[in-house]
């Protein structure tokens, strides 16, 4: 909500250490990669379960952190206004890139647009913290999301560490024939490591 969106700028710069944050001993100037690892997972994780005060609850008091939430959050709000918040359903689904590497996807879709976030499960907070080697870059995936309704999206995928958006682009969602379903939205995923989010949304002009 936009009430929610004014608390968390608000809270910015607000040095703010939650308890998972504690529990790895971590501090602004001790961030170990398994503690950010976890931070990211749980924040985008709970995001995509409707907790749109997720950035407060975590701390997330880093500037790129909070400007990819705030993006990630601003999107499923502006679809929640169109379509009404009981109407969004839960997106909860394991697939697998051509080159085999497994991929969880994590979002909330209705007909007026959808957010998911894509992580690979090889970067978990207990591999960081056993200091292993990053898993290789994911260049290949695709995901199929649930059909929307007839109109053009603005499609951005979030770079959710930097908090850039990293690509662009359009989707034209096709008018549904009668009796058939919606047709699927397919979309190719950039080059990411870890993790990556994807907001589609309808197109403004």
């Amino acid at each position: 909500s936009r009430s929610c969106r004014r608390s968390i700028n608000c809270t910015a710069g607000i040095s703010a250490t939650p308890v998972i944050e504690k529990n790895f001993g971590n501090t602004a100037g001790d961030r170990t990669r398994a503690a950010a690892v976890l931070e990211r997972n749980l924040l985008y994780a709970a995001l995509n379960c409707g907790m749109a005060g997720a950035p407060i609850e975590f701390g997330v008091n880093d500037g790129p952190a909070l400007r990819g939430a705030v993006q990630f959050d601003y999107a499923l709000s502006r679809i929640a206004q169109r379509e009404g918040k009981d109407e969004l359903r839960a997106l909860v689904l394991e697939t697998k890139t051509p080159e085999g590497s497994a991929l969880r996807v994590l979002g909330r879709v209705g007909r007026a647009g959808a957010v998911a976030w894509i992580q690979d499960p090889r970067e978990s907070w207990s591999r960081a913290f056993d200091l292993k080697a990053h898993p290789a870059e994911i260049t290949d995936a695709t995901i199929t999301l649930p059909g929307l309704s007839e109109g053009k999206y603005d499609v951005g995928w979030l770079d959710t560490w930097s908090g850039r958006i990293v690509h662009r682009e359009t989707y034209l969602a096709p008018p549904r024939h009668v009796d058939k379903p919606l047709q699927p939205v397919l979309l190719r995923a950039p080059p990411f490591h870890r993790d990556i989010a994807v907001m589609i949304v309808p197109a403004e002009n």
